[in-house]
């Protein structure tokens, strides 16, 4: 479930986003049940030169009956240095990554079922970027960024369980 709502005040807009994901355990394919809750009160700022955007992500993990609590703040800042033809936006974000079943088996599809992956924090990540447009038809966009994670899932051969050509993670 996914809902947002805003009011704009003028040239400021606040606004509150929410985001609730329910994984129910099928017990052949996933060892836990899991709940995530984001809740996300926003506020924006823009002129014709700069945008700003800023938020607060309270995000509940309820994993088998233990709820733990994560903040993540979030901003990101657009300004024109050269109008249409060169813009910067640099700002700082985070998240939880639900590792379910079926992301995880997407991302690799010879994993042991059963498994118990925890979901990924992804505590910071701080990125900027310019593009603009380099003549009537082309376009530009550089990017660069640096991730701080916890519980990124990692696959590793189960040479336990029969032939070693299914992967487990550590």
């Amino acid at each position: 479930f996914t809902g947002s709502m805003d009011r704009k005040f003028d040239d400021k807009t606040v606004g509150l986003a929410s985001d609730v994901k329910y994984f129910r355990r099928n017990a052949g394919m996933d060892s836990a049940f899991n709940t995530v809750i984001s809740l996300q009160p926003w506020f924006s700022q823009s002129t014709s030169e700069w945008r700003l955007k800023a938020a607060l992500d309270a995000t509940f993990d309820v994993r088998n009956g233990n709820t733990e609590i994560r903040f993540y703040p979030k901003i990101r800042f657009q300004f024109n240095i050269v109008p249409e033809y060169l813009t910067a936006y640099l700002g700082m974000d985070g998240n939880l990554q639900t590792n379910d079943y079926m992301s995880v088996a997407l991302e690799n599809p010879y994993i042991s079922p059963g498994l118990q992956v925890l979901n990924t924090d992804r505590k910071m990540e701080v990125y900027c970027s310019l593009f603009g447009q380099a003549g009537a038809q082309s376009d530009y966009r550089l990017f660069g960024s640096f991730t701080l994670a916890d519980q990124m899932p990692f696959f590793v051969n189960d040479s336990v369980n029969g032939l070693g050509n299914r992967f487990t993670v550590v």
